[in-house]
């Protein structure tokens, strides 16, 4: 320790660096240098002190302000305008912080603060209850932390201030001065030194002696009083510098007095070193002797032991403070600039001194040594920089004033070093400078240290040889070989310079081949058996020699197991070094390998053999492999892999840089883009690859690889565009490393790289080349703290102290964070306070109770969470870098978000209160409305029962109906009326008609509700169909007197519409208004065209008692009644207007009614134009409009259908009419059996057994029955092969277009809907018939043409009986040539008993089977005759006759004349 340089001097911790020798030359330090500014968020670019918190965070003092840093932003506290800081001045000198964790912070005033990191607020110590020993005058040199509480305030001349942190917040300073009471009274007031020993004792020299401090009982400090002979020595000097050896302690004093302690026996003695001289600083060196600094004597040397004194021969200069580094240099630092340097071993001094590069004199001074005995320097008066012992200089250190490489300035005004070796400076030029020192783990090399030309230093090739040398070959075309670190000459006349070289290898005969880049092929031969000297002989491209390399760009030369040289070339493909009539040529595209893929491979840029003898060819367009030993015609069989689109099982890229294989014989792929592929063989087929892609996403440092190489415990150590990537393949992780971990800033060469016999690998660079031990690569795995940073409510900063702030700490220091129930949206920054390379840290954070998994956000330092629910979290962040801690970093806050009040327990109590209450009224309210909705149900279920009974008694009025119509149009056909009789038949036709109409309304309205309505859609003129309804209420017109007419301003108007459906629009709005129209009025029917929108308007316009108006939209609900008269004929069904309108929204048009201005309503009805409005899926379009007959049962006036006789035995058709209704029945019955047998059955079980019983022709049944309907019988009936031919006839009061095709599906060969016309019927019946009767002969023609062309929509017959039909013709055609052939034959075939066969041929051909035989022959035969190749008595015996005569008889009655004559005709023609 020292004496006023003492003070001055900064203590600084050791720097955790190394030098970087480059074979014997020591050179720059290898280091990252950041500099931060005002631009970064620095308050002020002057910095004078620096420090490092036990938390990690690095802080500033500036001329404005304090700055904390966490790696990334700064954070600045100072006192600002207005404000209510107790900062009196923003200059800050000094900073310290206590075992506390506060800050004690001294302004340039000499005024000290301390600063609360929780709070971050300032509490001004020099103004509080003590401010008495803070005067104006007194100058605090220097603050010291105590071990325990607070801090030692050395000053000039008011003695020694402690400053001790209190519990109520208020710190409470002690003093210990001259003019104390005896407890606090030590012998001087100026402080030289403090000194803290190991017992914790305070030694403290002033001017007055000596003092010593110790904790009493009570742990207050107080003075301790020795004996008074003691106490009087220590008295009798003033006391300067202080030093500790293993035993004692030793100071010095202002008169030359060494004054020793006794550890042991706690004794004093005093020794006279220099009279008279006054001692600056002592040191005891590791040598054991003591150095003490003087004024006027230089340095003093004494042993310990005798006391012998020793002095640099005339010495007479002022020396201030002594440092000893790790070889026993004694480092001095002198009264004015720079330093000195003392060596014990030789006795010699040394004066160092640098350029400044500022008219500026400092008087910072520092003298520092890192663990590995590297010393920084800090000269006095200015300059800094680093001990070369090989230069025995201080070099500059990126700061030589005016130099290129010049970073900051060389006057330094603060200087640190944190707890991991970041060193921290500050410069004159202002800023703060951060130095990573870099380890050189790799050993970089570089071959010419002052190159002119920077491919001097770019190695393109490399290996070792049999002989352990190294051949390093450069791009400037150099060959080195190094023989135990020597270069040596192995060429003759000094190294050979040819082209680049960028493959290098030594054969198994000591041969070395060189591949250039534009020199072709260089083979060098031993010149002796030492190999010592080589001869080269060099291979290039002849064009006019076929057997000349192919081209003299060599990439990749390599020797195979059996000893022959392959060459790669880039342009020229693969070549094979052979012997060709005693010449050494070469086999390549151009005379042997015809077979490899020229085109696309002739770019190759490495070759590697693999253990099963194959080549192996990385091309810049794919890869290649082949076998040697196994030669095929023009070559050898090449096996091409590529990149496949789509395939993550290809090759990653096609640009192959590099091919390496591992101790296991794997071969693995580094691709130019593609990352590292591994190759996987098909063990079924070994010709097909899979590759398995490791890229950036798997962890790999960079997807450009150049080269790679593996080390003893098989990893595999790549070379990237970004660095190296050490790969483990059994755990398939990856390792980076970059210029953090030393590896040079400069980039790998391709293709260039080996492991040497030792274990060591060898990479060449763009600029030297690295060596290294890959088992020695260790990580520098340190500890530190995770830091949160700053916390944002909704994206907006937050600080404690703040309005409506929930923090009372700082986020770093709070344990609980507790947000209201709006104050969650939040953002946390976090970081971990290590400097080294903060970009190569990654994160992990997760919200415990709202995250379920961790989220990795690789270097991002912020974490948002939004919309938190009320609850109780913790938040957690960790760093993820195992390599980097030896404990991961990890920080926790828990987070407590409140509910709001609505969700609070006073809250709850409420609602339940409130839930209560609204219980009881809820219950009323569902009573009330359960009442209510039963009503309504009661409403809507007696609706449905109205409309199912009204439906049903619809159905049950057709059979009635039909009953009604048909005998009356019997009657008025068949007997004699008188002109009244005639006039009553009439009476009932219209009545009838009145029903039916009726009875369809009901059905129409339940198909709506139903959604089942279907549209038939067609265009229609509906002026034409208003006449036509217009014309059934002629006659009611004429009655009432009421003048009755239709109107329209077009001839036509035409319109897309269900004419159906517009007509029963139409009836029920005309009945609706003669119905309410008196006698004598007027009702008429007007047709618009809107020429605007092109939409029609049919307007029914009455002079009825009309309708108020609140009441025109009810008249449209359904069973309403308007009681406007009490005439009970004037009420309706009340669905006719709900049927117009739901029909007219049907149609996408509108029916509305209004008040007729002259009294009564007028309905219109609106439709639109075209067809593009309807759906497709929802109507059917037909080309006219499809009215059903039913709706008018007038009776027609036309000829009678006579019915048809089936058979040729004059037997009448048999019919089977099966009905459950007994008048219906009796009724058919009746109608038909003067021309048809008929048979009846009641319902479809027992006409089912009836059909199977009679066969009939046709059978005519209800669909509606009991034990089995309709459909179920005719399924039946079309599903068994003895009925499937029988025609059906549907009768049934169901219908809809869904029943229809229902019935259809299953057969019905007509569908008639009740009532129907017997007529028709009848008609129906016959057609069905002759239909039948057709069917044989258009098969067995067409079968005769051998043409079938069946065409069941033509022909209303079965698929089953077609086939029936076919096999019967086919085994008849097979067998009529057999003149025995027996129609029994035919039956037992088809495996059908002979009666039924019988009776189903009978009825679909009107032939027995004999002539069915019969009839078929002689078609063959007339087909034999027309064929010209045959004559009569061929043609009959071919057909099957046995007797010419018959023969003749049976053609000339079918065809009406006789076979030879028909034969003759044929030859005529």
């Amino acid at each position: 320790m020292c004496y006023k340089s003492w003070i001055s001097k900064r203590v600084i911790l050791p720097i955790i660096m190394i030098c970087l020798p480059f074979f014997s030359v020591f050179a720059q330090f290898k280091s990252n240098i950041a500099h931060y500014s005002t631009e970064d968020g620095l308050s002020h670019d002057g910095v004078l002190c620096i420090t490092q918190d036990h938390d990690g965070f690095m802080w500033f003092g500036t001329f404005d302000g304090l700055n904390r840093f966490d790696g990334t932003n700064f954070v600045v506290y100072k006192s600002r305008p207005g404000d209510t800081s107790n900062l009196r001045s923003n200059k800050i000198r000094e900073i310290v912080e206590d075992k506390s964790g506060y800050l004690w912070v001294k302004t340039y005033d000499f005024k000290i603060y301390r600063f609360d990191k929780r709070t971050e607020q300032f509490l001004p110590v020099s103004d509080g209850p003590f401010k008495v020993f803070f005067k104006d005058q007194v100058i605090i040199d220097h603050m010291v932390p105590d071990t325990k509480n607070g801090v030692w305030l050395l000053t000039e001349n008011q003695g020694l201030l402690y400053a001790v942190n209190h519990a109520k917040g208020q710190p409470d300073v002690i003093q210990f001065a001259k003019m104390q009471h005896s407890a606090r009274q030590i012998k001087g007031n100026a402080v030289k030194f403090r000194y803290c020993d190991e017992k914790q004792r305070i030694w403290v020299g002033t001017e007055g002696g000596l003092n010593c401090l110790q904790r009493n009982n009570n742990g207050n400090y107080q003075v301790i009083r020795f004996s008074e002979p003691i106490e009087k020595m220590l008295s009798s000097f003033a006391v300067n510098c202080v030093a500790k050896s293993k035993e004692s302690l030793y100071f010095g004093t202002g008169d030359g007095n060494l004054l020793i302690y006794d550890l042991r026996t706690q004794s004093f003695q005093v020794k006279q070193i220099s009279k008279g001289t006054a001692f600056n600083s002592i040191l005891y060196s590791k040598a054991g002797l003591i150095y003490i600094s003087t004024m006027g004597k230089g340095m003093l040397t004494v042993d310990p032991i005798s006391f012998k004194v020793s002095q640099s021969s005339g010495s007479k200069e002022n020396y201030l403070s002594l440092n000893e580094d790790h070889s026993g240099l004694i480092w001095i630092e002198p009264q004015e600039n720079g330093i000195i340097k003392y060596d014990p071993k030789t006795q010699q001094y040394k004066y160092f001194s640098q350029k400044r590069d500022f008219n500026f004199s400092s008087r910072d001074y520092s003298v520092v040594a890192d663990a590995n005995g590297i010393l920084w320097v800090s000269m006095k008066g200015g300059g800094f920089g680093y001990y070369n012992p090989q230069r025995d200089e201080i070099d500059y250190f990126y700061d030589q004033p005016g130099s290129s490489d010049q970073k900051f300035s060389n006057i330094i005004t603060s200087l640190y070093v944190d707890r991991l070796g970041t060193l921290w400076m500050s410069a004159r030029d202002g800023g703060i400078n951060k130095v990573v020192s870099l380890t050189d783990k790799f050993n970089y090399h570089r071959l010419v240290n002052d190159p002119n030309n920077r491919s001097e230093n770019e190695v393109r090739a490399m290996m070792h040889d049999q002989k352990g040398r190294l051949w390093v070959c450069s791009k400037d075309g150099r060959i080195r070989v190094y023989e135990n670190d020597k270069e040596v000459d192995v060429f003759g006349k000094g190294n050979k310079q040819i082209d680049a070289v960028y493959s290098v290898i030594e054969d198994s005969k000591g041969n070395v081949w060189l591949g250039t880049k534009g020199d072709g092929l260089f083979k060098a031969t031993p010149a002796d058996q030492k190999r010592n000297l080589y001869t080269l002989k060099n291979f290039r491209n002849n064009p006019s020699d076929i057997n000349s390399l192919s081209s003299d760009l060599v990439y990749s030369v390599i020797e195979d197991s059996r000893g022959r040289i392959w060459v790669g070339t880039l342009g020229g493909g693969i070549n094979l070094l052979v012997n060709i009539d005693g010449k050494e040529g070469f086999k390549h595209f151009y005379n042997a390998f015809h077979n490899y893929p020229f085109g696309w491979a002739k770019v190759i840029r490495y070759l590697l053999e693999d253990n099963s003898g194959r080549i192996w060819i990385g091309t810049s367009n794919g890869l290649l492999r082949f076998d040697p030993n196994k030669p095929v015609t023009n070559g050898y069989r090449f096996l091409a892999y590529r990149k496949i689109r789509g395939d993550h099982a290809s090759l990653g890229n096609n640009s192959v840089q590099y091919i390496y294989k591992d101790k296991a014989g794997g071969i693995w792929i580094a691709t130019f883009g593609g990352g590292l592929n591994k190759v996987i063989a098909d063990p079924k087929n070994p010709d097909v690859l899979r590759f398995e892609v490791f890229t950036t996403q798997n962890g790999l440092a960079n997807d450009v690889l150049l080269s790679m190489s593996g080390d003893k415990e098989g990893n595999i150590w790549i070379a990237t565009e970004r660095g190296l990537s050490r790969f483990n393949p059994k755990h398939k992780t990856f390792k980076n490393y970059d210029s953090f971990d030393g590896l040079p800033k400069v980039g790998f060469s391709e293709a260039t790289c080996f492991t040497a016999n030792n274990g060591q690998l060898y990479f060449g660079l763009t600029d030297g080349y690295i060596k290294f031990n890959p088992l020695k690569i260790a990580d520098q795995r340190t500890s530190a703290k995770m830091a949160l940073t700053k916390i944002q409510l909704y994206y907006k900063d937050i600080d404690p102290g703040d309005k409506d702030s929930p923090l009372k700490f700082t986020i770093n220091e709070t344990k609980s964070l507790v947000l209201n129930y709006d104050q969650n949206v939040i953002s946390i920054d976090y970081t971990v306070l290590d400097y080294r390379a903060s970009n190569k840290i990654t994160y992990a954070y997760k919200l415990e109770g709202f995250d379920k998994t961790w989220h990795q956000v690789n270097d991002l330092r912020r974490a948002t969470y939004t919309n938190i629910p009320p609850g109780t979290y913790t938040f957690k962040v960790k760093a993820t870098n195992d390599d980097l801690f030896l404990t991961l970093p990890e920080k926790t806050l828990e987070i407590i978000v409140h509910p709001p009040f609505y969700l609070s327990w006073p809250a709850y109590l409420v609602y339940f209160l409130l839930t209560i209450v609204i219980a009881v009224l809820a219950r009323r309210i569902i009573v009330t409305m359960i009442r209510l909705r039963n009503k309504v149900l009661v409403e809507q279920k007696l609706t449905e029962v109205k409309l199912s009974f009204f439906t049903n008694i619809s159905h049950e009025l057709r059979t009635p109906l039909t009953l009604i119509v048909n005998p009356l149009e019997e009657i008025s056909r068949n007997e004699k009326l008188s002109d009244r009789g005639k006039e009553f038949i009439n009476v009932i036709h219209r009545n009838a008609n009145r029903m039916i109409r009726f009875t369809n309304q009901l059905l129409d309205f339940r198909k709506l509700q139903n959604g089942k309505m279907q549209l038939n859609v067609a265009e229609i003129d509906l002026l034409a169909l208003s006449k036509e309804v217009a014309s059934h209420f002629s006659a009611m017109a004429d009655e009432k007197q009421i003048k009755f007419d239709v109107f329209a301003d077009q001839q036509t108007v035409l319109a897309w519409a269900d004419g159906e459906k517009i007509e029963i629009i139409l009836y029920n709005l005309l009945s609706n208004a003669f119905k309410f129209t008196p006698s004598h009025r007027k009702i008429w029917i007007e047709l618009k065209v809107d020429e605007e929108t092109s939409e029609i308007l049919i307007l029914i316009i009455d002079e009825g008692k009309g309708i108020s108006t609140d009441k025109l939209e009810e008249i449209f609900e359904i069973y309403h009644e308007e009681s406007i008269t009490a005439d009970i004929s004037l009420k309706g069904t009340g669905i006719g207007l709900a049927l117009a309108r739901g029909l007219a929204l049907s149609h996408h048009g509108k029916l509305w009614a209004e008040q007729h201005s002259g009294g009564g309503m007028i309905f219109t009805l609106q439709l639109k134009s075209g067809y593009t409005h309807f759906d497709a899926s929802e109507v059917n379009f037909t080309v006219k409009s499809n009215q059903e007959e039913p709706l008018s049962l007038s009776v027609p006036a036309r000829n009678q259908v006579s019915p048809i006789n089936s058979n040729t035995n004059g037997l009448h058709p048999q019919l089977l009419i099966v009905e459950d209704n007994p008048d219906l029945r009796n009724f058919l019955e009746l109608r038909f059996k003067d021309h048809y047998r008929v048979s009846t059955a009641v319902d479809g079980a027992e006409g089912f057994e009836m059909a199977l019983a009679i066969l009939p022709d046709l059978i005519i049944s209800d669909v509606m029955m009991p034990k089995m309907d309709g459909i179920q019988m005719l399924d039946q009936l079309k599903n068994d092969a003895a009925t499937s031919h029988i025609p059906v006839i549907l009768l049934t009061a169901k219908s809809s277009i869904e029943s229809r095709i229902e019935g259809l599906k299953y057969g019905a060969d007509i569908y008639l809907t009740k009532p129907f016309n017997t007529d028709f019927l009848s008609a129906a019946i016959d057609n069905l018939i002759l239909s039948r009767k057709k069917l044989f002969e258009q098969l067995s023609d067409r079968q005769a043409q051998r043409i079938v062309s069946l065409q069941p929509d033509e022909i209303v017959i079965t698929s089953k009986d077609e086939t029936f039909l076919k096999e019967i013709i086919k085994i008849v055609e097979e067998r009529m040539i057999q003149s025995d052939f027996n129609i029994d034959e035919v039956a037992a075939a088809i495996g059908m008993g002979r009666t039924t066969f019988y009776k189903k041929l009978k009825s679909l051909t009107s032939l027995s089977p004999v002539e069915f035989v019969r009839d078929m022959r002689l078609k063959r035969s007339k087909q034999l005759l027309d064929s010209g190749n045959c004559t009569v008595s061929e043609a009959g015996y071919l057909s099957g006759f046995n007797s010419l005569p018959y023969f003749s008889t049976c053609f000339k009655e079918k065809y009406s004349v006789s076979p030879s004559a028909y034969l003759k005709t044929m030859v005529h023609s």
